[in-house]
């Protein structure tokens, strides 16, 4: 049986010969007006729906807090730890014991020892043991001064930070180097050179002791943040103050110990002392 197709495939058609138009039947009806029909009534529902579930969604939402953002994102602050672990260790390790202990350091400022009372010898800061250990303690000093500085935002905008680095270290050494010679000045002038070298030793003393502290806060400062950064500044201004504090016990009882006037303590103190922290204060509260 042959059955012929009764639309030819390859003419043109120029309308269509065949429909499934049912006037009066629903699924045959065309009505393109009627949208209660699926699959209009089903879009409906589920724009409905969507509308609903964003309008909750947005009434369980509440205001966010801005992202922190990251202070310390200087990889080259790794290298600078390391550096600053590796001199500390390495003078552990070849020159002993000998590198000194805070808790002594601690006990030698109270009144009951009497072992402030043996005399200091400057020429010991000077042997290569020591001029290492302060170097590497100044630089210490340097890092949580930079660190302070990105926090508090007082670096120069656009600057490098290294490179701050490296004059904050300067300017430690700097300052260090001043107060060593306005000691040795005071003290000839005074007469009293024995007081002020055994002050020049505990000076250097405490800038060591204090830059370990402060090495450590600064570890925790750009790299953990598990206690907040505002809690590990206010931990470092006390580090900080009670380092100055048992600075000037040594020192007051240095005076004691050579029957020097408590007047020219105070003297000394206001203006060698409390005077340049005060002009330094003031200036940083002029860049802020």
């Amino acid at each position: 049986m042959n059955i012929s197709d009764s639309i030819p495939a390859s003419e043109h058609i120029p309308y269509p010969l065949l429909t499934f138009y049912d006037s009066g039947g629903i699924v045959m009806e065309i009505n393109q007006n009627n949208t209660e029909l699926f699959p209009y009534n089903m879009l409906q529902h589920n724009r409905e729906a969507e509308q609903l579930s964003t309008v909750k969604l947005i009434e369980k939402l509440r205001d966010g807090e801005p992202e922190a953002t990251k202070l310390y994102n200087n990889d080259w602050l790794l290298f600078v730890f390391l550096f600053t672990a590796f001199i500390y260790g390495a003078i552990k390790t070849y020159f002993g014991k000998g590198s000194g202990n805070i808790i002594n350091y601690v006990k030698s400022s109270l009144p009951t020892d009497h072992q402030s009372d043996r005399s200091a010898d400057i020429s010991s800061l000077f042997y290569g043991k020591s001029v290492i250990t302060f170097l590497v303690s100044f630089l210490g000093i340097a890092t949580y001064i930079y660190c302070a500085g990105r926090y508090f935002d007082l670096l120069p905008q656009g600057k490098n930070g290294f490179l701050f680095l490296l004059i904050c270290f300067a300017a430690v050494l700097l300052l260090v180097l001043l107060r060593h010679l306005l000691c040795v000045f005071v003290g000839r002038l005074s007469g009293q050179t024995k007081v002020f070298e055994e002050y020049i030793v505990t000076i250097y003393n405490s800038y060591k002791y204090m830059a370990m502290g402060l090495y450590i806060l600064s570890i925790m400062i750009v790299y953990t943040r598990i206690i907040p950064l505002n809690i590990l500044f206010y931990i470092s201004f006390g580090v900080v103050a009670l380092t100055f504090l048992i600075r000037y016990i040594r020192l007051f009882q240095s005076f004691l110990k050579s029957n020097i006037s408590i007047l020219y303590l105070i003297l000394y103190l206001c203006a060698l002392e409390i005077l340049p922290v005060a002009v330094v204060l003031k200036h940083f509260q002029g860049m802020n």
